[in-house]
């Protein structure tokens, strides 16, 4: 191991243990929370994908301590007033605070250590450490109204579609037989940002210009909310027939599972059909440059008026 890799590894050590408490609280919080599950696994994807480029992202390596020492401080800022008006916050604001300030300190180390250029070519690798950071009480409440809004919506159509006569009042579908409640619990938030990463994953290694990169992305919201449509249907369908009961439980229980799979059948298929385009694209762009330099040796010669 290198000197420089070494100063990084002592600073990373000296930062966790700066930051012990909130950081033994986020584990927890992946473990026990139903939206946060997928936390733990983001800074072991940005290390593998670091180290998957690793030529690449660390080729020109230097110590910087401008820009490092610039993070450093603003992280150093956050944390400070956290402390300060954290009591004004609710404690899940609070928290996220505290979080990002370790997450900017952390990037601030790397920083120092491998220089802006490295911080550059691992851009995306490192941004997906923002992820770690639990969402605010406000937005999430926020997204979460949305994602149950946009399913209630969904299966309306859908029973429309099948010839079944639906009232919607709210996040209540009024049908035949019984009626249906989009619940918080069913508004898929956590099957949301999973594909939602999964977005920003496939993009990154399978796309290359960055607007269908964004595109990818932004399309797992409409995936979610079509795959939970399509659950409460399944739902009502198991309810409205005889000896259905004991799978009416299960898709309740584990049925956000195959409809898992299903958004990412979707998404699989998103990347596929980006990927063509790009290859069309670049393609054409080929053609195009090899009929340029045809014609520019079409040119008729230059006479030679020389004895």
């Amino acid at each position: 191991m290198t000197r420089r890799n070494l100063y990084f590894a002592f600073a990373t050590l000296v930062a966790a243990g700066l930051y012990w408490t909130p950081l033994k609280s986020l584990v927890t919080s992946s473990l026990q929370s139903e939206v946060y599950a997928y936390t733990g696994l983001i800074p072991v994807l940005s290390a593998f994908l670091i180290y998957l480029e690793k030529e690449r992202i660390f080729s020109r390596v230097r110590y910087d301590f401008g820009i490092g020492s610039v993070l450093v401080l603003i992280a150093l800022i956050i944390r400070g007033s956290n402390l300060k008006y954290g009591s004004a916050l609710n404690p899940t604001d609070a928290f996220s605070l505290l979080t990002l300030s370790f997450v900017v300190l952390w990037i601030g180390v790397f920083v120092l250590c491998y220089g802006a250029m490295t911080l550059r070519a691992a851009t995306f690798q490192l941004s997906l450490l923002v992820l770690m950071v639990p969402f605010p009480q406000a937005f999430l409440e926020k997204s979460i109204l949305v994602l149950r809004g946009g399913a209630t919506q969904v299966a309306g159509i859908l029973f429309r579609l099948g010839g079944v006569p639906v009232f919607q009042n709210g996040f209540r579908l009024s049908l035949p037989i019984t009626d249906l409640e989009v619940a918080e619990q069913c508004s898929g938030i956590r099957s949301g940002l999973s594909l939602f990463i999964t977005g920003l994953l496939a993009g990154h290694l399978f796309l290359r210009t960055p607007l269908r990169k964004l595109c990818l992305a932004l399309a797992t919201f409409p995936i979610t909310v079509i795959k939970n449509g399509l659950r409460i249907v399944t739902i009502y369908w198991l309810t409205i027939h005889p000896g259905m009961g004991s799978l009416v439980a299960w898709v309740h229980r584990y049925g956000g599972i195959p409809f898992s799979f299903l958004g990412l059948s979707l998404v699989a298929l998103l990347v596929i059909i980006l990927r063509k385009f790009e290859e069309t694209s670049f393609g054409s762009r080929r053609i195009m440059a090899g009929r340029a330099e045809v014609r520019v040796k079409t040119l008729p010669p230059t006479l030679d008026l020389t004895c």
